[in-house]
């Protein structure tokens, strides 16, 4: 409990208490209005803003008298919206693989596969110049 009331995600600086003063002063209707235009955690921490989603809509559904079925809308909107989701896995081998996994209600992964070689310069394999001797 922090002094000013309880946080909605530890480590920021966001109160469940917002959520019931911007339904009742600031016409804050939808989960994902709450999380990306009213606290922007959803800019700030796209991966807190996911974790509050069920406790934002739960208190929302308290304050706007949400049924069970528009609170499970908009925790499916909110989901929707943040669910861009950009993973990134190198793996070092012989050849170094790269999969970049985008998620956005679907799945893409991309594979690049790099060849790493050893190579040697031309100009180190050069001989010295040679000396000639005084006449």
């Amino acid at each position: 409990m922090h002094r000013f009331g309880k946080e909605l995600v530890k480590g920021f600086p966001f109160m469940e208490e917002e959520v019931e003063y911007a339904c009742k002063h600031e016409m804050a209707v939808t989960v994902k209005d709450m999380l990306s235009l009213r606290m922007r955690l959803a800019y700030i921490n796209s991966e807190a803003a996911k974790k509050a989603i069920p406790r934002v809509a739960e208190l929302m559904a308290q304050h706007l008298g949400w049924s069970k079925k528009e609170k499970s809308r908009q925790i499916k909107l909110a989901e929707e919206s943040l669910g861009l989701t950009l993973t990134l896995t190198p793996t070092l081998t012989p050849t170094l693989t790269l999969t970049l996994t985008l998620t956005l209600t679907l799945t893409l992964t991309l594979t690049l596969t790099l060849t790493l070689t050893r190579t040697t310069s031309a100009s180190s394999a050069a001989p010295s110049p040679t000396r000639r001797a005084p006449s």
